[in-house]
């Protein structure tokens, strides 16, 4: 991997967003920061302000990033179904993407595909809510046991 080559476009991407930032403060006021006559308790307070809007984005992506195994949004079956019944439902939709493919289905094959998907993710979901699986360090253990296996191309991103 060539770090350096990171920095270097690290480094042009913060010069973009200073560039950005900067064109951004003069059409909202007019002038650039430095020539901003606030004292420095006025800017201390539009820092803590930012600081604020800061926090509330990070604790927004932290709450997506504990979900960040779904794909799907939460049915009715995780309230109804047992896990036997759910996975009972998974073998149901397997066999449906083995009947879109016997018959040469490619469109349907894909739907099928994510029907089974969305049916394990609701098997998920009860294992989380009814069992207290946590689910974002299983699929962390499982993506680092699958590294370990080399079955990915760039073992070191998960995306």
């Amino acid at each position: 991997m060539n770090y350096r080559k990171e920095i270097n476009d690290l480094c042009k991407e913060i010069n973009d967003l200073l560039d950005k930032q900067d064109n951004k403060g003069m059409e909202k006021y007019g002038m650039a920061l430095e020539q901003n006559p606030a004292g420095i308790l006025e800017r201390l307070q539009h820092s803590v302000e930012e600081k604020i809007d800061d926090l509330r984005y990070t604790f927004w992506a932290m709450d997506r990033l504990k979900s960040m195994w779904v794909r799907f949004p939460r049915i009715k079956f995780v309230d109804v179904n047992s896990l036997a019944e759910q996975l009972d439902h998974v073998r149901s939709e397997h066999k449906e993407v083995w009947l879109a493919f016997e018959d040469d289905k490619i469109g349907d094959l894909a739907m099928e595909l994510f029907d089974l998907i969305h049916s394990c993710e609701t098997a998920l979901r009860i294992l989380q809510e009814s069992f207290g699986i946590d689910l974002r360090e299983t699929l962390l253990a499982v993506i680092d046991k699958n590294k370990k296996r080399g079955y990915y191309e760039n073992a070191g991103k998960t995306d």
